[in-house]
């Protein structure tokens, strides 16, 4: 018996610490939408449906190289989830389970808050665009992406601030349909977490990121506000440093 307890005890302290990193709403529930990405890891780690945690002692580089935790290390990262507002961690191992509790806060993603071209010469875009944020209200998603194509079309003859407004305005419109579309493929895993609806959520995802990307990118070219952007890009992708 004595010598099972010295191996039992070796082996425990053989182990790396370990982190858990919980996720929870303003009212205290876990977000089961939730993940975790570490800096050094460029990774995503989807937390518990249950109890909206993830419990990590082994880190893995870009290159694979294996990192685990010690008593002092120091982690960093962001916890996300869809329709949340990333939050940022920084946390020093000191104990040997090391616990971190994160409050989401939710970000308002009301279609109707994007902001639209004033112009005068874009008022004919200006009115398709207010349909469609009418129609994503509504979690319309066809009707939104019809109008939101006519409104495509129509902005490439403006010129100048109005074209740059309109453009911006499209590709947020198309990141929030393609967010909406994955928080509904969330939804849906939740209740029958099949393969085909997990790769269906996991694509929806993956294009959610894809779009945010190229809004952040046109409007760092055009010199405009990119917070939203980068917000949701990280929100929604695989590798958190892509989006900075």
């Amino acid at each position: 018996m004595i010598l099972l307890l010295m191996s039992l005890s070796t082996a425990v302290a053989g182990r790396p610490p370990a982190l858990t990193v919980t996720a929870a709403d303003s009212r205290g529930e876990p977000v089961a939408s939730a993940a975790v990405h570490v800096d050094i890891e460029d990774d995503r780690h989807e937390v518990n449906a249950v109890t909206g945690a993830w419990t990590g002692s082994v880190l893995y580089l870009k290159d694979g190289t294996e990192v685990p935790l010690e008593r002092g290390s120091k982690v960093s990262g962001w916890v996300v989830a869809p329709g949340y507002r990333p939050a940022r961690f920084e946390v020093e191992v000191k104990k040997r389970k090391e616990r971190l509790d994160i409050t989401l806060s939710t970000m308002d993603l009301r279609a109707t808050l994007v902001p639209l071209p004033q112009a005068e010469e874009a008022q004919d875009v200006r009115r398709v665009l207010r349909m469609a944020a009418a129609a994503l209200s509504q979690e319309d998603l066809t009707t939104a992406s019809e109008r939101l194509e006519a409104a495509d079309r129509g902005r490439v003859s403006l010129e100048g601030p109005s074209y740059v407004d309109a453009t911006l305005a499209v590709m947020e419109f198309r990141t929030l349909i393609a967010l909406s579309a994955w928080r509904a493929r969330v939804a849906m895993a939740e209740t029958d977490p099949s393969d085909a609806n997990l790769a269906a959520l996991d694509v929806s995802r993956g294009l959610t990121a894809d779009l945010a990307l190229d809004w952040r990118d046109y409007a760092r070219q055009a010199g405009r506000d990119d917070a939203r952007a980068v917000a949701l890009c990280r929100t929604a992708s695989g590798r958190s440093s892509r989006c900075d």
